[in-house]
């Protein structure tokens, strides 16, 4: 789902399936079936995951038409119950996102979605109107209910290297050799990285920025990175789990979860 979200993770392919995606919200989940409309296309439903607002489903819309357009959507859950109904404009090829607040998700059902667009924003006699679904798998709620978790803070992370850059040497070696690395703990109050030799302390309020970053492709080449203010000094604070050690490069969707949730986003 590439709507300005920090990150994508599509469980079905795994953690590592990473795309850059806004409003707050994370997306997971596989897409789709395919809604046949000459004016737009869903590029993607998902499943999507806030730390500050829970879990919601999201319905990503892409615009063929070269006039803008109004898409009004309703989602229904068991026994026909409308579970979401809303309207979203879009310009000229253009996209945009439709968030569902969900309490619950009933996994392995087909949530039937009714599609009627419009010429303009008086909803007055649609121009197309049809219907598609959108399926959510136990794993993918199962996994998604783990991140979930880990926005519950505090959180304690072992064996969490740190650096306070990442650039060529890092993307050109990796991690060659075991790293020294130290104990991470996300609270309300902040991110502390310590080790027997070094602490470095992140008060939550002086945080920028949550992101993820890759210099490459392999496993160990993903790195969380914090953006944040010291003394009027922009810095940053990259972390990623000792791959030489326990569920290694796993934890790095919990961690950016966790982080996530220290800086409010």
């Amino acid at each position: 789902m590439r709507t300005g979200f920090v990150l994508t993770i599509a469980l079905h392919f795994g953690w590592a399936t990473l795309a850059a995606a806004s409003h707050g919200w994370e997306s997971y989940g596989p897409g789709p079936k395919d809604f046949k409309s000459e004016r737009i296309k869903f590029t993607s439903a998902a499943l999507m995951l806030s730390p500050s607002k829970g879990i919601a489903l999201g319905l990503e819309l892409e615009s063929r038409s070269e006039a803008p357009l109004w898409v009004k959507l309703t989602v229904r859950g068991k026994d026909s119950v409308v579970v979401c109904e809303q309207t979203t404009a879009l310009a000229s090829k253009g996209r945009s996102t439709i968030v569902c607040p969900a309490e619950a998700i009933t996994p392995d059902f087909d949530y039937p979605i009714s599609v009627a667009i419009y010429p303009d924003s008086t909803l007055a006699g649609a121009a197309e109107q049809g219907d598609t679904s959108a399926r959510f798998h136990k794993k993918d709620l199962e996994e998604l209910e783990t991140l979930k978790a880990a926005t519950s803070l505090p959180r304690v992370y072992q064996d969490v290297v740190y650096k306070k850059k990442i650039g060529v040497a890092t993307a050109m070696f990796g991690q060659i050799k075991p790293p020294s690395e130290g104990t991470l703990t996300a609270s309300e109050s902040g991110i502390e990285w310590r080790s027997k030799k070094q602490t470095v302390q992140v008060p939550a309020a002086q945080i920028r920025a949550v992101n993820l970053q890759r210099v490459g492709q392999r496993s160990t080449d993903l790195w969380v990175v914090v953006e944040y203010d010291e003394g009027g000094t922009a810095k940053l604070m990259a972390l990623q789990p000792n791959p030489f050690r326990g569920r290694g490069p796993d934890d790095i969707p919990l961690i950016f979860a966790s982080l996530q949730a220290v800086a409010g986003k």
